[in-house]
């Protein structure tokens, strides 16, 4: 079961005319947003991005906190104003294991679910299940391999995982962020003869790189929102 504490952090976000999946994270009293690097593409350092709410693209000036070197595909950004309550939704992806099931959330195609006044008038993500195939790429540059069915508009968005505790609370936590999935190049048939053209298929492969990175980041230049009093996570 996905909560609030992730549902009401996760945003349809729209830059450079492209849209994706961003999420906010709480990390030591200041508020983050956190997503996929590709989701916006040559941001300035002090620039903005747009925030799907009340139906309309609402513009959000918003600090690069960080972008993770290399093909990493992690940016965290520090937003002007507060996106979201501060429910407790901690980066974690200790002690995962092959096969443990995962979900992860989104906008694909712009989809979403209204909810109106319940979650500010802010779109409620999709959400979608997979589980945990495997890790590839070397140390620096790893990332994760998931079963599931990713489509464009999820890049950006949290897949997170439970655990259960000592007093059998279930916490949910971010291990990653979805970057994009694996695709093949199928031949196209006509009467059984191949035409000169390939046709690109999703592989239900799903690529999502660890949510330390974003961690990383936010600890090297911690310039995040600052919450009032009483406002921080636990």
């Amino acid at each position: 079961m996905i909560t609030t504490n992730a549902i009401r952090r996760v945003f349809n976000v729209r830059y450079g005319g492209g849209t994706g999946t961003a999420f906010a994270i709480d990390y030591e009293g200041r508020q983050y947003l956190v997503s996929a690097k590709h989701v916006f593409p040559d941001l300035t350092e002090n620039g903005t991005i747009e925030i799907k709410h009340e139906g309309n693209w609402k513009t959000l000036e918003v600090t690069v906190t960080g972008r993770a070197a290399g093909k990493l595909d992690v940016i965290v950004l520090s937003p002007s104003t507060r996106l979201s309550p501060a429910f407790d939704l901690p980066l974690a992806s200790g002690g995962m294991v092959l096969g443990q099931d995962v979900h992860f959330l989104g906008f694909p195609y712009g989809l979403s679910t209204a909810a109106g006044e319940i979650n500010n008038d802010l779109p409620v993500p999709l959400i979608k299940k997979a589980c945990i195939s495997g890790k590839i790429g070397d140390r620096k540059e790893s990332y994760w391999l998931l079963d599931g069915l990713n489509n464009p508009g999820f890049s950006g968005g949290p897949v997170v995982f439970s655990k259960v505790h000592g007093n059998d609370r279930e916490t949910l936590y971010v291990m990653a962020i979805i970057s994009a999935y694996r695709v093949h190049e199928e031949p196209v048939y006509q009467n059984g003869t191949p035409l000169p053209i390939n046709s690109r298929s999703n592989t239900g492969i799903v690529i999502a790189y660890d949510s330390d990175i974003a961690r990383d980041l936010i600890i090297r230049n911690p310039n995040g929102l600052k919450l009032e009093e009483g406002e921080q996570d636990a």
